[in-house]
């Protein structure tokens, strides 16, 4: 009785645990430039109109692809784009915080759902993609 009894907790605690373990979204695929929440966004800052064409401009049909140490961002007319690397830093929820070889501060890369928003601490716009 005793070993049913142990077999028995033991499963319950290994089926606890797995289950109250929360995997956090991974940052790492194909992502899109989702410019709606963008622009919205530039909107509530007080950006020009201006200012919003040439975001929509320069990042129509973005693309970002990110795997476990390289950062990828191709834009129209950048040739094969712009590459950096990239160090995790920590995580916050569903948030990872990414040391970037060109940024002295650290970027925050937030995923929900199929959504990706980049807080760049250089600029108050958060990027915003969905994976591809």
């Amino acid at each position: 009785m005793n070993r049913k009894f142990f077999a028995i907790v033991s499963s319950l605690l290994i089926a606890s645990t797995v289950g109250c373990t929360r995997k956090t979204p991974s940052i790492e695929g194909k992502w899109a430039i989702d410019l709606t929440p963008m622009v919205q966004q530039a909107k509530s800052l007080n950006a020009s109109n201006r200012h919003i064409e040439s975001m929509k401009e320069t990042f129509r049909d973005g693309q970002l692809k990110i795997d476990s140490h390289r950062i990828t961002i191709v834009i129209e007319g950048m040739g094969d784009g712009e590459v950096y690397e990239y160090v995790v830093s920590s995580m916050e929820g569903a948030c990872t915080l990414l040391s970037i070889q060109s940024s002295a501060k650290p970027h925050k890369y937030c995923v929900s759902g199929s959504r990706l928003e980049v807080h760049d601490p250089s600029t108050p716009l958060i990027a915003v993609y969905q994976r591809m």
